[in-house]
């Protein structure tokens, strides 16, 4: 039962680690995504914010210096009004984006109203046109300067000295007009609808879960979580009304810095400070009071907003609470899991126990099984090499000298070679490669050494002999489906020649899918006796037979005969040693002497496949005449 609980509690102890560190990470991510798509979201409402202050004074300053509004200036005639207030009503039909569009004469007197109810611009009659000289964003906006702009704090509209019903927030942009001869006219004045622009900050909001505020310089609500808390600097009773009451350590910090991102006890609260005013733009501290001045003049600096958003504890928690959710079931599978296996693991243990001895008796008798398997390898290496000839010089052609190297890929290869003389003075080379690894390789490379051997009893040609050992070796590729590449290649001439140098030593070369020989000449210029044909073993002689090419050799003249082991050696990359390689390695080799130049050729071939294992078996004949 001990051994139970504690395996029970093994297993069970990572777990509840792993989902713990999955729980926080999976937090800390949606913290973090949180975060950073709501920094995104404020730059987004900034330039919202700042984007729209650019077409509102746009529009302004076309209104402006409309040809109308001129010609009305300088004759003072109805019909000329009447062609202002034409404009002035098709412009605010089309923007939909201004509560009044109005023309102020030099005493505050409205000359031309035009009204927006949500469906329909509506121009108002004459009689019923007010005085607006003693409001102060007249007066702030007539004392400006041509081309200056006046723009009012966010406030609520007033009418007949009440605040309008519902509430419509609202964004004054004046700037003062002037006649053909410099002289100052009036304003025109802009009540932009400042719905507009604080639902399209509510629009940008990251998700439901956040909430986006709007605050003025002075901390109080523009945009709020909820009506009841905006807009108390416009009511007597609304002066506590502010986000510094609410959240008193968020207002510390977001009053005393530009921009940031902090947590406190309430949430996540992320703002920045923008700057509606540009260079050209005035302000001022405006009145809740209808007829009350400002207090003062802003400049572009103090006239300044916090776009804040705040995201509660509570969807903090929440989304905390779902994450545990979601990982709980999985969890508790996996308890359940464990114990399952736990005990399962137990019972196994105690059965393992009762096995182990005989376990030890097993694993000693395949290390004395892999033992014997090696012994068997080894000998079988041994035979295999000893089935290949010597390359000592032949003493009946001493002035023929031979070197020979193979490297198996595995403990036991497929590569072999072979060299024969016949009486009538020529001698017969060949190097061959059969297809596989290991000993299934090694066996056929005996067959096919065997019946070349054999073949030299008989009196053929090069072609005739690879057709007749296509045939013989037969009954071994097929039943394995392999094949053996051969490259043949006989030298005759007599030693007179070779010792008066007279040219007259020919070699030929037929080929059953190996790799053609190549002849470096005494001058080290090189040649390669490309000749084709198909793998011995396969049966295809009758009906594509062997083709055989000749070449003249001089005196100390090299013909070099490779595996396609040498060819297709790999390097860490999986490049192969190649065809140029081995040219190249072949021209650049340091002299025609037969052991230097097969020391030359595999030295380059294993600084070029460093430590990678072998790809094939590698076979070099080097022959020098």
């Amino acid at each position: 039962m001990s051994r139970f609980l504690i395996t029970v509690l093994l297993s069970v102890l990572p777990i509840i680690i792993v989902e713990t560190i999955i729980y926080h990470n999976d937090f800390r991510t949606f913290k973090i995504t949180l975060e950073v798509q709501t920094i995104e979201s404020l730059n987004g409402q900034t330039e919202q914010i700042s984007s729209e202050f650019g077409y509102v004074v746009s529009d302004l300053m076309f209104l402006a210096d409309l040809n109308e509004l001129h010609s009305f200036l300088s004759s003072n005639e109805t019909k000329q009004r009447t062609n202002l207030v034409r404009e002035y009503r098709i412009f605010s039909s089309r923007k939909k984006i201004y509560d009044q569009i109005r023309f102020f004469d030099t005493t505050g007197m409205e000359i031309v109203r035009v009204n927006f109810d949500g469906n329909t611009a509506t121009v108002v009659p004459e009689d019923k046109l007010q005085n607006k000289g003693k409001r102060y964003y007249f007066q702030d906006a007539f004392i400006l300067n041509r081309s200056e702009v006046f723009v009012s704090p966010l406030d609520l509209n007033i009418e007949q000295g009440q605040i309008e019903q519902p509430l419509k927030p609202m964004i004054r942009f004046g700037t003062p007009v002037f006649n053909q001869n410099g002289e100052k006219r009036g304003i025109v004045l802009l009540n932009y609808l400042g719905a507009n622009l604080l639902n399209k900050l509510g629009d940008l909001a990251v998700n439901a879960s956040s909430e986006v505020m709007l605050l003025n310089n002075e901390g109080f609500w523009l945009r709020g979580a909820t009506p009841k808390n905006e807009w108390g600097f416009m009511y007597e009773d609304g002066k506590d009304k502010t986000f510094g009451n609410a959240f008193p350590d968020a207002w510390q910090q977001i009053n005393q810095t530009e921009s940031g991102q902090f947590y406190t006890d309430d949430g996540l609260f992320t703002f920045i400070t923008v700057y509606p005013l540009i260079e050209g733009y005035k302000s001022s501290t405006g009145s809740s009071q209808a007829y009350s001045p400002s207090d003062s003049s802003i400049d572009t600096f103090e006239y300044h907003w916090k776009v804040v958003s705040y995201v509660p504890t509570v969807v903090l928690q929440a989304k905390s609470q779902q994450i545990l959710s979601d990982m709980a079931i999985p969890f508790f599978v996996l308890v359940l899991l464990m114990v399952v296996t736990s005990s399962i693991l137990t019972h196994v243990s105690l059965k393992h126990v009762e096995s182990k001895e005989q376990l030890h008796i097993t694993n000693i008798t395949l290390l004395k099984a892999n033992r014997r398997m090696k012994d068997e390898l080894d000998l079988a290496k041994d035979i295999q090499q000893s089935l290949l000839p010597p390359c000592s010089p032949i003493p009946k052609w001493s002035n023929i000298d031979v070197m020979c190297h193979t490297t198996a890929a595995r403990e036991v290869g497929g590569d072999f070679y072979s060299h024969h003389i016949f009486n009538d003075n020529h001698y017969v080379l060949a190097i061959g490669d059969v297809s596989g690894k290991g000993v299934s390789a090694a066996l056929l490379m005996a067959a096919s050494l065997s019946q070349l051997d054999s073949s030299f009893s008989l009196d053929l040609s090069p072609t005739e002999r690879l057709a007749h050992l296509d045939k013989a070796l037969l009954p071994y590729t097929k039943p394995r489906r392999q094949n053996c590449a051969l490259c043949y290649v006989e030298i005759m001439t007599n030693q007179a020649d070779i010792e008066s140098n007279s040219n007259s030593v020919k070699l030929c070369v037929t080929n059953a899918g190996g790799i053609s020989p190549y002849i470096k000449r005494q001058d080290g210029s090189v040649e390669w006796l490309e000749v084709g044909g198909m793998p011995l073993g396969i049966g295809l002689s009758l009906e594509f037979g062997y083709e055989e090419i000749e070449a003249i050799l001089s005196k100390n003249d090299v013909v070099i005969l490779t595996s396609d082991g040498i060819v297709e050696a790999m390097n860490a990359n999986r490049d192969i040693f190649g065809f140029v390689r081995l040219r190249n390695a072949i021209e650049t080799a340091p002299s025609t002497n037969p052991q230097a130049i097969l020391n030359h050729l595999l030295t380059e071939v294993i600084n070029f496949t460093g430590n990678t294992d072998l790809h094939d078996d590698l076979t070099i004949i080097v022959v020098q005449v």
